[in-house]
């Protein structure tokens, strides 16, 4: 996967926890140390890794989060993401759970951010500011609220949202393609499912107790599958309306880990996606992961043969068990 569009980067390794094994143990000094382009590793720890304030261009990627075993269940927690400068456009924020990303710059176009595979316990918000071609792939959103938001309706413009879970609503995304996703609701009267978006192409979707008519007319809708809300008709387009998506273990209801949004056998969403893509997280060209791993090789075991320790200057062998995956 494509991270950052800077040759020669430096990986640099973050541990906050005492002793810290990694080249630094404040996430705030690593990133005023690095470089454009560098990329640094959060260690799952038992500490929040505070307040951020991003400036340049760089890749952060945690362990995931929601990994069975490994350290501490494989957990990096940020409290607040901020960006204060455009140049922190075609950053990547990957396999994190943070509160909010948000920017304040004051009508600056910010291009290219990434964030996947995250836990966002509030908000992405681009408060004055235009962000443009970003990606937004695999998150999981857990508030009920304003989502991804703005202040003024500039918004998110021509960006990628696909293969995520949204408890919340998405307001000004205008151009923009929102795909694959699973929109959930309470079905508790007429829960908004867009606001404020304009001429952006919304496809393969799955939305549960929500109010879909309310999206937005100059919005285009295809082979969406809306079930138990308020007002299940899209307005406008090909979809498969009031019908039961047929997960394999879920209800209606907002997100939980507990529940497997897999389609079942005999689900309307099998294969009748755009371009015969399945409907739903799991289908389309994005990448839904319920642990959250970031796309790199993940160390699931290693072992030190012929015991713990060696004589000083001597080969320290150690064999490592690894594994590659989307």
């Amino acid at each position: 996967m494509a991270i950052c569009g800077v040759s020669s980067a430096t990986i640099i390794n973050v541990n906050n926890d005492t002793p810290s094994p990694g080249e630094y143990d404040d996430l705030q000094n690593a990133i005023d140390a690095a470089m454009p382009g560098d990329t640094l590793y959060l260690a799952p720890t038992l500490l929040n890794y505070g307040n951020i304030v991003l400036s340049k261009q760089l890749a952060i990627i945690g362990p995931g989060y929601n990994v069975t075993g490994g350290l501490l269940g494989a957990h990096a927690v940020l409290n607040d993401i901020d960006i204060d400068d455009a140049a922190a456009g075609g950053s990547a924020i990957i396999g994190i759970r943070f509160n909010e990303l948000s920017s304040g710059l004051s009508t600056n176009a910010i291009s290219g951010m990434q964030v996947r595979r995250c836990i966002i316990d509030y908000r992405i918000y681009t408060s004055n500011d235009v962000w443009s071609d970003g990606i937004f792939e695999g998150n999981v959103f857990t508030d009920a609220g304003n989502v991804m938001t703005s202040t003024t309706g500039n918004g998110f413009f021509t960006c990628i949202i696909q293969n995520n879970i949204f408890n919340g609503l998405i307001y000004y995304a205008d151009n923009c393609q929102i795909s694959n996703n699973l929109f959930l609701g309470t079905s508790a009267g007429s829960t908004a499912l867009l606001g404020g978006c304009d001429n952006t192409v919304f496809s393969n979707n799955i939305v549960i107790g929500r109010n879909v008519g309310s999206a937005g007319p100059t919005n285009n809708f295809f082979a969406n599958i809306s079930f138990d809300g308020s007002l299940n008709i899209f307005p406008n387009g090909t979809n498969f309306e009031g019908v039961d998506p047929m997960f394999t273990n879920a209800g209606v209801g907002l997100f939980s880990f507990t529940n497997d949004y897999e389609l079942d056998a005999g689900s309307p969403g099998i294969g009748n996606g755009i371009g015969g893509d399945d409907i739903g997280v799991y289908g389309g060209d994005g990448v839904y992961r319920k642990d959250g791993e970031p796309a790199i090789p993940i160390i699931r075991s290693a072992n030190v043969p012929g015991g713990n320790t060696v004589p000083a200057n001597s080969t320290f062998n150690v064999n490592i068990i690894s594994e590659a995956h989307e």
